[in-house]
């Protein structure tokens, strides 16, 4: 069955419209004035102002679920069950110029961007935050262990990242020196 996006009246968009996928919408995010979804199947949707972008608007991107989408600048990042962060470019042709890295062997659901630092975090499954710098393609990967799945995460602008796990806690820890979390369930 089709299934809907419903946007109410917005800068962005005109309207109030409701724009047709065909699968659940699991991540949603703006770029710009594009609206990118990502579906169950590993779809990436765009739409301006309402109206599909003229490529089609349909970009295949991951191999499962895509689990979390953030506009960083004129790009896109998004993780899935695939255990791969990718960073696209996004514009009136759609995407392009993707940079993936594969962090995960399990699912990634959690994804959060700090501009001042430029650095990206994820988080997943195998319940491990990894961060890193989004300077280079080689820069280097810090991984912290919060004992339990990650499904949300947010940079605290201190130095440390806030992950929320599946077991119901929350927990910190700092993006440089001890590794170790601080649990406040």
């Amino acid at each position: 069955a089709p299934t809907s996006v419903h946007v109410a009246t917005l800068p962005k968009v005109e309207g109030p419209i409701s724009l047709e996928t065909g699968s659940p919408i699991l991540a949603l995010a703006f770029v710009g004035e594009i609206l990118c979804a990502g579906d169950s199947e590993g779809r990436i949707h765009l739409w301006d102002g309402g109206k599909k972008l003229a490529s089609g608007g349909v970009h295949p991107h991951h191999k499962g679920a895509i689990r979390a989408l953030i506009a960083v600048g004129a790009e896109l990042a998004s993780v899935g069950d695939d255990g791969v962060v990718r960073i696209a470019s996004v514009g009136a042709s759609g995407l392009s110029g993707s940079r993936d890295r594969n962090l995960s062997k399990r699912s990634l659901r959690a994804l959060t961007f700090d501009e001042g630092l430029g650095a990206i975090a994820v988080g997943g499954d195998d319940g491990m935050v990894r961060s890193f710098a989004l300077e280079s393609d080689a820069s280097a990967v810090r991984e912290m262990d919060m004992g339990a799945s990650v499904t949300a995460l947010t940079f605290l602008g201190d130095g440390r990242i806030a992950a929320g796990c599946a077991d119901g806690s929350v927990r910190f820890a700092f993006l440089e020196g001890a590794a170790e979390p601080e649990e406040r369930s």
